[in-house]
């Protein structure tokens, strides 16, 4: 007996070099690798008559009658099988499924065992197709079904053709392999018993993007139910739209349809098997024709996806129709040419106010309703998308009034970025330049916030800001400059965010405003404003106090403040009141 040492051969090559171990007759390890293709002088003397081989199985009208008949597994017959034992069903394994076998080896025409495994509890497990085993091998497992036994015979040239394995294997050897294929488990499988199964048919090596949840996919499907291995048509239809994982129209059988759309890329055809327990079990499905204990076949092809995605922390949703090019993008002061194909309200008056409409304007100037604003900054060149907002996000108070727009509508848009400039880069601006958009910016902040549109002035000011660093700034005179333009632009970034309920945000930017000039009383009121939304009251009666100090001659604002501070007194008293009576709650307990 040799050991398991002594037969190895690299795979897809004839030569005897130290890989992995084959096994010998008492052994469970792998069977042997083999050639990919043997020289054409290889042939073996004893290759049997290949004329006296049924060249298809698939005419015998009955299962019995495939019993001992051999068949051509390769079309030049280098590879054929003897089924001894029917299968069960009329699923085969694909390729990359693991399959798990158990064998016997041996030489023809002698019949002599070199290697086995035959043990059920402990069989070989190997990948089809994926060259862990000889060449015939994958060939002739992918026509077993589960539980068949069949006699393969490989000629050397879908084996170790003219090297062989010495020493147990000769060269130009005709392996004889009687095989039970046991099981398998597709990698393709969609659930954890391998009762799903998506096998791909046409596939785009070239593409790398498959849908994601929530997109909107298009698809054609063939459905066929198939009960002891009849099949029939269900249905056929085509340009199915549905989004990944919020729409069911599949019913039951949409959380499988979605994981396996989810693995498609554009174009790309693949057949989805059900089993009955994972689809309508016994009971079927009269409605739609499907018959109990059907196994189901989607036979799917993608054909497009539109990607859509809420766009930031914003309520605003767009869906792209026609992909754009390149990356860049458009950004606030870009000048954009926009061809609007329609703009119109989705609520119960559902009114167009804007029908294609070709326009050049400034971005996030205020010209546009603020959900198209927000939804070209993220759209490529030539992009079409559906952009929908709620009311909020439309013209504001001034252009909804000359548009004639009903309030509180959601708001739908169909629009292409035809074109846009890019703005000038502030490391490309002189400092003057720089000055001057600061400017600009803040003014546009100041006309977008008076028209009801915090979120777009917030995206001014802080581009405003951020033109400049402290080592911008050479001398007292030119940061006096730049802080005369930064603090407005940061008290201000401090009211919108109180307008949009950010605390947080508000307090931080005050507090940049303070930091320029401590006495300030716009920014001391917003802060002690923000302070008051966070609950913090001794702070905000901190900062009431001091802009008290720099009000004295002004009683309409000291009135304001006076105001907030008596909330956020009597707040504090609120609160110390509570603690006192659930201290008092406690000590009674004890």
């Amino acid at each position: 007996m040799t050991t398991a040492q002594e037969i190895q051969c690299q795979p897809g090559t004839s030569e005897n070099v130290p890989t992995k171990a084959i096994p010998t007759v008492d052994s469970d390890a792998t069977p042997m690798e083999g050639v990919e293709d043997a020289p054409e002088d290889t042939a073996p003397e004893d290759s049997m008559d290949v004329d006296n081989i049924n060249p298809e199985i698939d005419g015998l009208e009955d299962e019995e009658d495939q019993l001992n008949v051999t068949i051509k597994v390769t079309p030049d017959g280098g590879v054929t099988k003897k089924i001894i034992s029917l299968g069960e069903g009329y699923e085969k394994p694909q390729s990359d499924d693991e399959v798990s076998v158990t064998y016997i080896g041996r030489l023809v025409p002698d019949g002599e065992v070199f290697d086995q495994n035959t043990d059920k509890e402990r069989p070989f497990t190997f990948g089809l197709d994926k060259g862990m085993v000889i060449k015939g091998w994958d060939k002739g497992i992918a026509t077993m079904k589960k539980g068949e036994r069949a006699i393969l015979t490989i000629k050397p040239e879908y084996a170790y053709g003219a090297t062989g394995a010495p020493p147990k294997i000769p060269a130009n050897a005709t392996l004889e392999f009687e095989v039970e294929l046991l099981d398998w488990k597709s990698v393709n499988s969609l659930t954890p018993d391998g009762r799903v199964i998506l096998r791909m048919i046409k596939k785009d090596e070239s593409a790398w993007s498959t849908p994601k949840e929530g997109w909107e996919v298009v698809m054609d499907y063939k459905l066929t139910a198939t009960v002891a291995g009849e099949e029939k048509l269900v249905e056929e239809k085509n340009d199915v739209r549905f989004t990944l994982g919020e729409e069911q129209p599949f019913g039951r059988l949409s959380t499988h349809i979605t994981a396996a759309v989810k693995k498609f890329k554009k174009g790309e055809r693949g057949i989805l098997t059900i089993a009955p327990e994972h689809a309508y079990g016994h009971d079927g499905d009269s409605a739609r024709d499907i018959p109990p204990d059907a196994t189901l076949k989607y036979e799917i092809s993608l054909i497009r996806w539109h990607e859509i995605e809420q766009i930031g922390k914003t309520s605003i949703v767009k869906k792209i129709l026609t992909e754009g090019n390149g990356w860049e993008r458009p950004q606030l002061g870009s000048t954009v040419e926009i061809r609007i194909a329609y703009a119109r309200t989705t609520g119960p008056a559902s009114v167009t106010f804007v029908e294609n409409k070709t326009e050049t304007v400034t971005l996030m100037s205020g010209a546009l309703p603020e959900a198209l604003d927000i939804g070209i900054a993220e759209m490529k060149k030539g992009e079409k998308a559906l952009i929908k907002a709620p009311a909020e996000y439309g013209y504001g108070r001034s252009l909804a009034q000359q548009h004639n727009i009903p309030p509180n509508e959601p708001l739908e848009f169909e629009v292409e970025l035809v074109s846009f400039e890019k703005t000038k880069e502030s490391w490309d601006m002189s400092r003057d330049e720089k000055l001057e958009s600061m400017k600009r910016l803040r003014e546009t902040g100041n006309t977008l916030f008076k028209d009801g549109k915090p979120r777009l002035a917030v995206k001014h000011y802080e581009k405003a800001v951020d033109y400049f660093s402290t080592s911008d700034t050479d001398s007292a005179t030119e940061k006096e400059e730049v802080d005369g333009i930064c603090l407005p632009c940061h008290s201000n970034l401090s009211l919108c965010y109180l307008k949009m309920g950010d605390a947080s945000k508000a307090n931080m930017h005050a507090t940049k405003a303070l930091k320029i000039d401590p006495k300030n009383v716009k920014a001391l009121y917003r802060r002690a404003q923000a302070f008051m939304d966070s609950k913090d009251y001794s702070k905000s009666i901190q900062d009431c106090e001091v802009a008290l100090e720099g009000v004295a001659d002004d009683e309409s604002i000291r009135s304001q403040v006076k105001l907030l501070m008596k909330k956020a007194k009597d707040a504090a008293r609120e609160v110390e009141k509570k603690e006192k009576a659930l201290f008092a709650k406690m000590m009674a307990g004890l």
